[in-house]
This record gives structure tokens, sequence and C-alpha cells, in this order.
């Protein structure tokens, strides 16, 4: 079905099932939004389709705008939500003259949160390496959570935190969709190994000195030599005259 048809056939369903929406307005009615938030629906933009099938949905209920919205959260991301959208489409009491769209709209809802049940990331935060007598506390994006708890978020990433006593770790992880008997640890002893900077170590003083020494004592040495081989040569120039090779 192209959009076209998929917007004129939605459109007649919303008619037919509420007369009302029928009314002209000086303001646009359910069916004008309903048709702009499809509009958007089909090409991608999930985060404007759900909020135009909100605002017609405010404005008169319809499953057919709440199944919209539901899917609507599935692209954006958010499954946690979609759930709740899904669950009260499935649980609604529907008067026994709905018109089938609605009764469609219903049943495609329970097919679709069978299926997300198993997509919806779940999780177990779990500490160690605390001290005795710490009471330790964990959040998730800043929200507390449970410790040691089966937990569920939705995909992406997201920041782990505990704290104990003085001591915080954070840490980003990233869940993935379907991913349902994740254990995430934080250890606050690898965690503070891992913060201590390695410390440099001192050499002894003694050694450096007495290479010190030696090398002085090297360039002193070979200034005396130096000094008492011009001197000696000197001396023979005196005795011989000057000439040193016949000199005996």
């Amino acid at each position: 079905m192209t959009a076209r048809a998929r917007i004129a056939g939605f459109v007649v369903v919303l008619s037919l099932a509420s007369p009302v929406f029928a009314q002209p307005g000086p303001e646009p009615g359910p069916i004008e939004i309903g048709q702009q938030g499809l509009a958007q629906f089909e090409t991608g933009n999930w985060q404007g389709s759900y909020d135009l099938f909100k605002e017609a949905n405010g404005l008169s209920h319809s499953p057919v705008f709440e199944l919209y919205m539901a899917r609507s959260q599935m692209h954006l991301g958010k499954l946690l939500e979609a759930r709740v959208t899904y669950e009260r489409i499935a649980s609604e009491v529907l008067p026994p003259d709905s018109p089938t769209p609605w009764k469609q709209a219903q049943l495609d809802a329970k097919a679709e949160l069978a299926g997300l049940r198993t997509k919806v990331p779940a999780f177990k935060l779990t500490v160690k390496g605390t001290k005795p007598g710490d009471t330790p506390r964990s959040t998730l994006d800043g929200a507390p959570i449970e410790l040691d708890t089966s937990l569920e978020a939705d995909p992406g990433e997201h920041i782990f935190a505990a704290s104990a006593g003085n001591r915080t770790i954070q840490k980003p992880i990233r869940l993935s969709e379907g991913v349902r008997d994740l254990v995430i640890t934080l250890d606050f002893q690898v965690e503070q190994k891992a913060a201590t900077p390695p410390q440099p170590q001192e050499g002894s003083l003694i050694p450096g000195a007495v290479l010190l020494g030696i090398g002085g004592a090297g360039l002193i040495g070979g200034a005396i030599t130096g000094g008492l081989a011009l001197a000696a040569a000197g001396e023979i120039d005196d005795l011989c005259g000057g000439d040193q090779a016949h000199c005996t």
C-alpha cells in the first residue's frame, strides 16, 4: 500500500470511528493532525510523528492513534515507553460496536507487544571491593537503582555509577537490544588501582656522589699530570741546551 493510499484509508477509518472528527473548525481537527502524523511516519520523522499522533489522540481518543504512537516510540529506541503504550492499547475494553479498524489496531498492538518483550535489554548491577561497614549505592543515568536485581533499560549508551563511603565509580556501558542476562560489575579495588599513578623510585645519593668524586678526581689528576709533563720538558730543554735529540 502506498503512503497516499494509507493516508486516505486512515482518514476514512477515523471518520467512521468517530463522526465528530469531521466537524469543521478554525483549528486543525484530529483527522488533519492524524494525516500530518502519518505523513511524518512515512518519511521517518519518528519524533514528529509521535507528537502529532499524541496531539490527535488528546483531542479525540483512538486506538489507531495510540498504535502509531507506540510504533514511533519503537523507532526512537524508547522501548520501555512503547511497551507501556502497547499495553494500554491491548488492555483497553472496546465497546461491542467499535469499528473494525479499532479492533484490528488492538490485535496489532498485542502482536507487536509480544515481540517487544524480548527486545528490551535486561541487566543486573553488582559491586565488589567495598570496605567493611560501607553501604553501596548505585545509579543509572543519575537515577537510583537497586543492586543485584534484574532491571531493564532502553538500548544505547548509559552511565552506571556506584558509591561507597567517599568513593565513586562511573562507567559508560552500551546496552544492546535483545540482551537479557547481562551482569555488570563495578569493582572499587580495580578502579582504585587504576586511578593511583605509579610512584617514581628514588635512587641512592651515595653512588652519584661517589661517581661525581671519581669524575672530579680524574679531571684533577689529568691536570696535575699534564702540568708535571710540561715542567719536565722545560727542565730538559735547559739541561740539554735546547737539543734534546742529542742530550744524554
